[in-house]
């Protein structure tokens, strides 16, 4: 039984990536966060399920936890769970009760039809 990689790589204060990758192949999921003067960037790359809620989870909480406003960029998601989106609605919750921006882009037509289903509008509101 093979276990999971975790590989994280950091440029101080600019930028963290984070993957996991179950040999052989490429990794489920890949988060890369970029900061700037407008806020932080959070870029998606991969597969969002069970395996891998705790890097997003981990991802987001860094972001959440930095000041400044949050763009969320799920272009490159090719699967996210209904457990991928409840973390992704939290946070979306979380940082607008702080008076910040979140805003997702790259949603495809069937994760945004699961959103209104679940009336989870959070996201929604600011995907484009």
């Amino acid at each position: 039984m093979h276990t999971n990689e975790h590989i994280t790589a950091r440029e101080p204060g600019r930028h963290r990536a984070t993957c996991v990758r179950l040999p052989p192949g490429r990794p489920l999921l890949a988060t890369s966060a970029v900061g700037g003067t407008s806020g932080r960037v959070l870029r998606l790359q991969g597969e969002i399920d069970l395996a891998t809620h705790d890097i997003l989870d981990s991802a987001i909480a860094e972001l959440v936890s930095a000041a400044g406003d949050i763009r969320i960029d799920m272009s490159e998601v090719d699967f996210i769970d209904v457990g991928g989106l409840r973390i992704l609605n939290v946070a979306a919750r979380s940082i607008r009760d702080a008076d910040r921006a979140v805003t997702v882009v790259g949603l495809d037509p069937m994760t945004r039809r699961v959103l209104r289903l679940l009336s989870w509008t959070d996201l929604l509101a600011s995907a484009s």
